[in-house]
């Protein structure tokens, strides 16, 4: 059943998470860079504001909304590009460009995961997977929750999941727990921002946040030199 109204994994206030173990820690301090936490938690601050978004049909599935992904792709009439701007605690600023043409299948990427494999995902193109990482959104425990929201005025698809494993952006030799929002364009399923939280858990537990921004636009695919998307 689709749902509307109130998200009910989310508050529709910025949600802050109180710290057992940080004495007076600046809530912010781990969007800049590492730090040792307490093994309970960490003061955390998740600043975008949600609302209920009347009339806005969420997708029932992670199907569906790989579905409307790939319908927006193709409605663009162009080349998909995106600039992501991922800034984390473990890892700094990093940023990938992303090309997709989802009419002839091809896509390419650049920066830390430009050599990133693809494969199709509930039936969509392998390319769409480079738009919205299916692994990304799934995680380990193959769920994920959906719903529609109003994000800074505007009707957004937000997808949350949760798990005891680190997600694949974070250093593979670190376990923890975590916690992953997606926020998805209500209109077009272009992908807007995503949130990390998360604690490693090791010798020095430390916080995972992150938080990743899309910038993007649509290409003529004339305007791309005939070899573009030809691996090098």
């Amino acid at each position: 059943m689709r749902r509307r109204g109130p998200l009910p994994f989310l508050a529709a206030a910025a949600l802050l998470v109180a710290c057992t173990a940080c004495g007076g820690d600046d809530p912010q301090a781990t969007l800049s860079g590492a730090k040792a936490v307490g093994a309970t938690s960490v003061v955390r601050a998740v600043t975008t504001t949600l609302g209920p978004a009347p009339g806005v049909d969420a997708p029932a599935s992670p199907a569906e909304v790989y579905q409307r992904l790939t319908d927006g792709l193709r409605n663009l009439g162009g080349v998909y590009h995106a600039v992501r701007t991922r800034t984390a605690a473990i890892g700094g600023t990093t940023r990938t460009e992303v090309w997709v043409d989802v009419a002839r299948n091809l896509g390419k990427a650049t920066g830390p995961t430009g050599a990133a494999t693809t494969a199709p995902c509930f039936g969509a193109p392998a390319v769409v997977t480079l738009v919205l990482d299916c692994a990304k959104v799934l995680h380990d425990n193959g769920s994920v929750a959906i719903d529609a929201a109003m994000r800074e005025g505007k009707p957004v698809i937000v997808l949350v999941s949760k798990g005891g494993a680190l997600p694949t952006d974070g250093p593979p030799e670190l376990a923890g727990t975590y916690r992953r929002t997606v926020f998805l364009d209500a209109a077009s399923m272009m992908p807007l921002r995503v949130e990390v939280t998360g604690d490693a858990v090791g010798e020095v537990p430390l916080a995972v946040d992150s938080t990743t921004e899309f910038v993007w636009d649509v290409l003529p695919a004339a305007s791309l030199p005939d070899a573009f998307f030809t691996p090098s």
